[in-house]
């Protein structure tokens, strides 16, 4: 989260420069990557293959790498570009308030989403790679429906 501040004010700042049409162009982009996210999870999960591997980010145990992995790497540029930025620059263009109100509800809903699934995860093992199974298929399902509804609002407007 450290990083993600300078990444969103770069995707904002960037995404406030390009023309309406572009920012749909970018909304039909972020849905097909969203899309394609869902294909590669169930590609794994149609395998029988439950277990999800950590990048290093996620394994290395040191903050501050985690922050520059962050900080260097791809995704978080991808998800705010693509993903997240049209839709807080929407939120901003309606009222900072409603931009405020959006930041809040995502990184509230993330770190309790996040916490909530790691508890779930370890607790659901217990209970077999039946259940693990079941899990990624419910999020095989959200991510179709957020990267369909994405597609949805860059092909409306």
């Amino acid at each position: 989260m450290i990083t993600d501040l300078p990444i969103i004010l770069l995707s904002l700042f960037l995404l406030d420069q390009l023309p309406e049409n572009f920012l749909r162009v970018i909304t039909l982009a972020g849905g097909a990557f969203v899309l394609y996210l869902a294909w590669r999870l169930w590609e794994n999960w149609r395998k029988g293959s439950d277990e999800i591997t950590l990048d290093s980010e996620q394994s290395s145990g040191s903050f501050w790498r985690g922050a520059l992995v962050n900080l260097l790497g791809p995704g978080p540029y991808l998800f705010w570009a693509l993903v997240s930025g049209p839709l807080l620059l929407s939120a901003l263009r309606t009222s900072i308030l409603a931009g405020a109100a959006y930041l809040i509800g995502f990184y509230g809903v993330m770190v309790l989403t996040l916490l909530g699934l790691a508890i779930l995860f370890h607790q659901t093992r217990r209970l077999g790679p039946r259940v693990v199974h079941g899990l990624l298929l419910v999020s095989i399902i959200i991510l179709v429906v957020f990267g369909a509804l994405l597609l949805r609002q860059g092909i409306l407007g």
